[in-house]
């Protein structure tokens, strides 16, 4: 779907523009064009492509390939580009977050806003994790609605169609993406290795908790919880010893 050619571009040292056109041409049907389209339009956002243009405003002959029809009557693709323009206009890619395997999603801030864009890769696939307790979720022809929940947490379907989140919880988001181990790698070794979680509370009040962890079935952790208490502001590290099971193939 164009992904690894529009990250290529960060190579490119000058600014660039991309053209992105909705091809009838294309495999499958128009809500699977759409899907494409869409995410052509997040790739560049995160490759920081600063503007995207669309290649045919208006329907040519019976194609259905424009923003427009032959009458100038708003087609599906222009409530997804001005959906796509209003979130995403000038905001940063910052991050992907850990999700199922086969849930892509791009998170990017705007100012104090923060975005979440995500969408299976196929099928209709749940997800639950808490962002805030008043998630608002978008849908490309700009509908909204709020996001329902269970004990505590925000349950989300992702669809081949890339959908938004909205008024997440920052002060929770920026805690969130501070939680991070030393090493996003280990060595194929008979041995404990020593790693360091850390953790940094951007609440503006302090926090307290529990921390747990989860391994692969035949890890050997040297502990699973950790208790956090943190003042605003403060960081906190925990040493995690971690074995391998000999059945861990090398790479």
């Amino acid at each position: 779907d164009g992904r690894r050619e529009i990250q290529a571009l960060r190579a490119v040292p000058l600014p660039f523009k991309l053209v992105l056109e909705l091809s009838d041409g294309e495999k499958g049907g128009y809500e699977e064009q759409l899907a494409r389209f869409a995410r052509r339009y997040i790739y560049a956002r995160e490759a920081g492509v600063e503007q995207s243009y669309v290649a045919n405003f208006q329907d040519r002959e019976e194609s259905k390939n424009g923003l427009v029809d032959r009458s100038y009557c708003a087609q599906p693709a222009f409530f997804c580009a001005r959906t796509l323009n209003h979130l995403l206009a000038g905001a940063r890619f910052v991050k992907t977050m850990k999700m199922k395997g086969n849930i892509t999603n791009y998170l990017f801030r705007r100012g104090n806003e923060l975005f979440l864009a995500f969408w299976s890769d196929g099928g209709s696939v749940e997800e639950e994790f808490h962002l805030g307790s008043r998630l608002m979720k978008i849908d490309l022809m700009g509908n909204i609605a709020p996001v329902p929940s269970r004990l505590g947490k925000s349950l989300l379907t992702a669809t081949p169609l890339p959908v938004f989140l909205t008024q997440i919880d920052s002060q929770f988001l920026d805690t969130q993406l501070s939680l991070d181990f030393s090493s996003d790698h280990l060595f194929s070794l008979q041995r404990p290795q020593e790693v360091v979680l850390t953790l940094r509370n951007l609440f503006a009040t302090e926090i307290t908790g529990t921390i747990s962890l989860s391994f692969p079935e035949g890890w050997k952790i040297s502990q699973r919880e950790y208790q956090v208490n943190l003042r605003t502001g403060d960081t906190q590290r925990m040493s995690v010893s971690v074995q391998l099971p000999r059945s861990v193939i090398l790479g």
